[in-house]
């Protein structure tokens, strides 16, 4: 089973690909969660070379691997077929803006509609900004 097939483990990645180094304590901020199931997955993420560790005094800072890109791409693609209909509103929420930054990934049709709020930016909304 592919490390990014579960859910929070997938959001874990997007929004380290958009915000860059964040804590296990961000991360459990913005995704609702517990930081010890955060941080779970990614000791899971990093065995796997998704993503590296900095200690920063304190703190550890998770940041997402540049060879993780691909892995990305691919649970991207599996979550967004036609046949899976995404409940997570967060995890919708991340693809789709994923895709409008970086269009569809290889090998996927640009989603009805992204033609539109690429040509209207005061139309796309900001989902879960960090604090």
């Amino acid at each position: 089973m592919p490390v990014l097939s579960g859910k929070n483990r997938l959001k874990i990645a997007l929004l380290l690909e958009e915000h860059g180094l964040l804590t296990p304590t961000e991360l459990a901020r913005l995704l609702h969660c517990t930081q010890g199931h955060v941080s779970n997955d990614l000791t899971r993420m990093r065995s796997h070379g998704l993503v590296a560790a900095s200690a920063e005094g304190i703190h550890t800072r998770y940041r997402l691997l540049e060879t993780a890109a691909g892995r990305i791409d691919a649970a991207v693609r599996n979550y967004n077929t036609e046949e899976t209909i995404i409940d997570d509103e967060l995890l919708r929420c991340l693809i789709e803006k994923r895709t409008a930054s970086k269009g569809p990934a290889p090998g996927m049709p640009e989603p009805a509609g992204n033609q539109e709020r690429r040509s209207a930016p005061h139309l796309q909304t900001v989902h879960h900004p960090l604090p």
